[in-house]
C-alpha cells in the first residue's frame, strides 16, 4: 500500500528531485502556480542580468508536469542544491543576497500575465 505523503526526496542516476504531492490544492489552483514557477525558472536562466535558482518542474514527454498520485495532483521538481544555515550563522552579506533574490522575483513577476484561476 502506497502512502501519500506531502514531499519525498527521489534519487535517480539523473539527478535528486522532490515529488510534491498537493493535498490542499484543486489542479486549476496548482495550474496558476506550477506555471508560475515555470515562468520563474524560464525568466531566471534566460532573462535576468542576475540569475537566482528557481525550482524547475519535470515535464513528461506531453510536455506535462502536474500528474495525479493517490487522488491528489502530484509534480516533480528538481532538487535545488544548497545549504541550510542556523539563524546564528547568517550575517549581513546573506541578508542582501536574499533581498537582492526576492527583487529579482517581484521583476520577474511583473511579465507573468496568466489569470489566476483559468476558466
Amino acid at each position: 500500500m502506497l502512502v501519500c505523503k506531502d514531499l519525498a526526496t527521489i534519487n535517480t542516476t539523473r539527478g535528486r528531485f522532490i515529488l510534491t504531492i498537493y493535498e490542499h490544492y484543486t489542479t486549476p489552483q496548482l495550474d496558476f502556480f506550477l506555471d508560475l514557477m515555470t515562468h520563474f525558472s524560464t525568466h531566471f536562466s534566460t532573462q535576468s542580468r542576475h540569475p537566482v535558482k528557481s525550482i524547475t518542474l519535470v515535464k513528461d514527454k506531453a510536455g506535462t508536469y502536474l500528474h495525479s498520485l493517490c487522488n491528489k495532483p502530484a509534480a516533480l521538481i528538481e532538487h535545488l542544491a544548497g545549504t541550510v544555515l542556523s539563524p546564528s550563522n547568517v550575517s549581513v552579506e546573506h541578508c542582501k543576497i536574499i533581498g537582492e533574490a526576492l527583487a529579482n522575483f517581484h521583476i520577474a513577476g511583473t511579465s507573468f500575465k496568466e489569470p489566476l484561476i483559468k476558466s
